[in-house]
């Protein structure tokens, strides 16, 4: 009943938004591709749903990773500009990168059957109800990596419990972050022998080559910053540089629509310029006091440069965003009190003495300027933070066993295995 009703509602919800997004050159753009149906494909595919950034670089680990066990054929979906320019820039030799089709029983069923997809990985909470119910139909298996459920979202869909059940009850697989993801899944309509708690994929990544391969500036990353932290970083920065004049800050903001009020911001005491010059121009980065990153998927390669990185949206209840990242390049991290998407992994970086949680701005200064002073601490900061990620990916990599399972044999023959 309710895979009727929500078939029916879809399509008048999606002529409806279809005017909002034609108003938008970007979303323009991408609507006309995701409403091209693309020819056959030969071959079986590995369907791989990745949302936005922060799902695109999971799945990218996730290709790295299966691609050294085993010969697969890859597809990866997204709905962002930002995050398939950076899937192409990455991993184009090794998957198909394309827009991810609308969630209508019409599109998703062409696009499997066009796609030719053997199994379905949907990237923390990616839940489409068409996407799974059509690839049920197919006889495909629909697994959930990274899967999550977060403080924010848990209390709609328990309240929607029973459409929920309708189509998470038709998922072959959930490989939670934590224990307490797990049972949100269950409450949902998981069936229990289907979940597993495996940890947070982020950690599945390969950094060893990446520690070692950049040199480090003098240097500290704002990372992430959202519109509410942007006037206590210019502060700081402002102080920062007044007491280390040789310092090169960077900031790269969430959203770049903040570009030009920080760049107004900062011009008249400090020399700015946009990364993206510095990139095609090939100009020295020692040149300047501020650098604003206005390219996608250049930050990591900034964090490696970075004696020091803070990660934003986490001084302000956004919720948090990567904070793992900078580790990845033996770069102690920063981070504030509201980081509630990254919560299991902030508590294993304060118990393992990877990086500070820092309550406001001032606390936030007063901790950069004694990493900065401090080598001993940077150093000792950048061991604890390599060995967690050495123990995290370990223990992660001795469960995807049942991953494997589960590509290469279906669902079917896999019931019951946890």
């Amino acid at each position: 009943m309710w895979r009727l009703i929500y078939r029916f509602f879809s399509y008048p919800f999606f002529l409806f938004s279809l005017f909002f997004l034609v108003l938008k050159k970007k979303t323009r753009i991408t609507l006309k591709k995701r409403l091209r149906l693309k020819v056959r494909t030969n071959g079986k595919r590995i369907w791989i749903h990745s949302a936005s950034l922060g799902e695109a670089l999971i799945a990218k680990t996730l290709i790295d990773f299966l691609s050294k066990k085993a010969y697969h054929r890859f597809l990866v979906t997204t709905h962002t500009s930002y995050s398939k320019e950076l899937l192409e820039r990455e991993i184009k030799k090794k998957a198909e990168i394309l827009y991810a089709p609308f969630d209508l029983c019409l599109f998703v069923r062409s696009f499997i059957k066009n796609q030719n997809v053997k199994s379905l990985i949907l990237v923390e909470t990616e839940l489409w109800p068409n996407m799974i119910w059509e690839a049920k139909r197919a006889g495909i298996p629909v697994i959930i990596v990274n899967g999550r459920i977060s403080e924010r979202t848990y209390p709609l869909y328990r309240r929607l419990k029973f459409f929920m059940r309708s189509f998470m009850s038709k998922i072959d697989l959930v490989l939670a972050q934590s224990e307490k993801d797990a049972e949100r899944f269950l409450e949902l309509g998981v069936d229990p022998k289907r979940v597993s708690v495996m940890g947070n994929l982020k950690y599945l990544r390969d950094f060893q080559n990446e520690v070692s391969s950049v040199k480090k500036l003098k240097a500290v990353t704002f990372g992430s910053i959202r519109d509410k932290e942007k006037d206590g970083i210019l502060r700081v920065i402002k102080d920062l540089k007044r007491k280390y004049p040789d310092l090169i800050v960077y900031i790269a903001p969430r959203t770049f629509d903040i570009l030009g009020s920080l760049e107004r911001e900062l011009i008249s005491d400090l020399k700015v310029e946009r990364y993206s010059k510095i990139k095609t121009n090939t100009l020295s980065e020692g040149d300047f006091d501020v650098i604003l990153v206005d390219t996608v998927g250049d930050l990591p390669k900034i964090y490696a440069k970075s004696l020091v990185a803070f990660v934003g949206g986490s001084l302000f209840p956004y919720g948090g965003h990567n904070i793992l990242e900078p580790l990845f390049f033996g770069t102690p991290v920063l981070f504030g009190p509201y980081v509630e998407n990254f919560k299991e992994i902030s508590e294993e970086i304060l118990k393992s003495h990877a990086g500070f949680m820092v309550k406001d701005f001032n606390e936030l200064e007063d901790m950069l300027e004694s990493l900065i002073l401090n080598e001993n601490l940077r150093e000792s900061t950048k061991k604890n933070g390599l060995s967690l990620l050495a123990r995290k990916r370990e223990e992660i990599e001795k469960n995807l066993h049942i991953l494997f399972q589960f590509i290469e044999e279906g669902a079917k023959s896999n019931a019951g295995i946890l």
